[in-house]
């Protein structure tokens, strides 16, 4: 018997026999504009154009017309839950703007951070708990001068410590805030939310192969590459054949808070950047 496949989102389903495949028609579960593929058909091709399965799709349309009668019945019933549960292959926009809030929050954490210890740090040494000529000390001085060995020392602390922050985030919350606000999840591909081994695993190939190691212009480049992959309806090179990105409905609920964090996220950037240039104009001394 002849077998087939469909085409969900990014991914190949089958095999199915001919008589699963009406079931699925019947069902719902396939509409007339779903492509599918079968043995000597060399592309994937929409269920309407495949003669066999015409007089599956007539009598499918039936029972959703039954079906649809039924669920507009019910539609007071159906809660803000409800309709967050349905989701499907996240697009690059919602992605892209998502991690950009992660981004910007564990940056935020890192900035808050890293003052804190350059604040100690001056004290300490000017109190005499800490001698000039000790490692620590060096090392704010020399990032402070903008050496290139401690700028590229401080480079690799900070995505050591941005890959620690996210890994961290997720194993205590099962998600991240940008994430959690645009109603984002990734999944393997058992359509299983991933656990902290996996999710890690996938967070280095994202600062690698998504974010470019944070390494000027080549960044520019990795994300338009991957920007451009999501936009063609593939996954991202770090997720294929492993992963997938699912998203929920963007409820008003969502819309809101997601204009709420921005906000925040914008505020937090103009106040870190006023307190560097206190920093570097003097007003602010440690």
């Amino acid at each position: 018997m002849m077998q087939w496949w469909r085409l969900d989102g990014v991914l190949r389903r089958g095999p199915f026999s001919e008589d699963e495949i009406r079931a699925q028609i019947r069902s719902g579960e396939l509409y007339s504009d779903d492509m599918i593929s079968g043995e000597g058909y060399g592309d994937w091709v929409a269920v309407s154009d495949i003669p066999e399965f015409s007089d599956a799709l007539n009598s499918g349309l039936v029972e959703q017309k039954i079906g649809a009668l039924v669920g507009e019945a019910a539609a007071d019933n159906t809660t803000t839950h409800d309709l967050e549960s349905e989701t499907r292959i996240a697009g690059p926009w919602r992605r892209f703007i998502a991690r950009f809030i992660d981004l910007a929050a564990f940056y935020t954490v890192f900035f808050a951070l890293t003052m804190v210890l350059t604040a100690w740090a001056m004290i300490a040494i000017r109190s005499g708990q800490i001698a000039v000529t000790h490692p620590l000390a060096e090392f704010f001085s020399g990032l402070a001068s903008g050496e290139f060995g401690f700028i590229v020392a401080g480079w690799l602390i900070g995505i050591v410590f941005f890959l620690i922050l996210e890994i961290g985030t997720y194993a205590i919350f099962g998600t991240t805030l940008g994430k959690g606000v645009l109603g984002l999840q990734v999944e393997n591909l058992r359509e299983n939310k991933l656990n902290t081994r996996e999710y890690a695993e996938r967070l280095v190939g994202v600062h690698i192969s998504g974010l470019g190691a944070s390494i000027p212009f080549v960044a520019f480049f990795t994300q338009i590459y991957q920007f451009k992959r999501l936009s063609q309806g593939k996954p991202a090179s770090y997720d294929e054949g492993s992963f997938r990105v699912v998203s929920k409905r963007l409820t008003i609920l969502r819309w809101a808070a997601v204009f709420a964090v921005g906000l925040s996220m914008l505020f937090l950037h103009v106040f870190t950047r006023l307190i560097e240039r206190s920093i570097d104009s003097g007003a602010i001394y440690f």
